[in-house]
């Protein structure tokens, strides 16, 4: 996972999926590791810095990537001084992080998904919103034990408006047993959560996992890059 400053476009972070945080100042030529002996593993699955505050970053570990030697994690860490240090803040049991995502405003208004255990049931999948900069999370979406959120895009005009995408899994060291009913894109009106176990709606049902190409700002369309030709292409935003 690679994300970059808002402002200086020499500036990146590189998640690498068993070699922790890496940043480079000078678009790449050099990469110095920022992690090392701060956090307690070193798969990472997503990171994310803020918009307004670029000194600020959040970072998932626990790869996607559900290979056969897939490696996990052990939550959330956050960075306020641009990596020089690390903090863990929370979702310990989360084991595999698929996105972060943090408000363009506000900072501290943080989304993470999770795709969580590959290798076995899991209620901790789902998606988990932080409004403290990560002291404390909620999880507001939970699909199924067996079916984790494998994407989660926030809309450029609309930040209270998500679309995230569950993927359902059984990853075995033979084999991956991957696509089922409890696949598929939903959107989050995040502004009209209510208490609820399950506060999206359903836009897509499917067997298959599917990734979130963008909500676009100016068309407000959401592509969709997907594995079966019965799968739409785009959504209406």
């Amino acid at each position: 996972t690679v994300t970059m400053h808002p402002t200086d476009k020499n500036l990146f972070y590189h998640g690498h999926s068993s070699g922790g945080v890496w940043k480079t100042d000078d678009a790449g030529t050099y990469w110095t590791p920022i992690s090392d002996g701060q956090m307690n593993v070193g798969s990472i699955g997503a990171m994310a810095i803020s918009p307004t505050q670029p000194d600020i970053l959040y970072v998932g570990t626990g790869e996607p990537q559900l290979r056969d030697c897939v490696s996990w994690g052990d939550g959330m860490y956050k960075s306020t001084d641009a990596g020089k240090t690390w903090a863990h803040i929370g979702l310990e049991n989360s084991r595999n992080i698929s996105r972060v995502r943090v408000h363009p405003t506000n900072p501290n208004l943080v989304y993470v998904s999770v795709i969580g255990n590959p290798f076995g049931p899991s209620k901790d999948r789902g998606i988990y919103r932080s409004k403290d900069g990560g002291k404390t999370w909620k999880q507001i979406f939970f699909k199924h034990e067996q079916a984790g959120v494998i994407d989660l895009v926030m809309c450029e005009n609309d930040p209270d408006t998500l679309y995230a995408s569950t993927f359902e899994i059984l990853r075995r060291t033979w084999i991956l047993d991957a696509g089922g009913p409890n696949s598929g894109i939903f959107k989050m009106p995040v502004a009209r959560i209510a208490v609820s176990s399950n506060p999206l709606t359903a836009v897509t049902p499917g067997r298959t996992s599917q990734r979130i190409r963008a909500c676009r700002k100016a068309t407000g369309v959401v592509s969709v890059l997907h594995t079966r030709k019965q799968c739409p292409t785009a959504l209406a935003h």
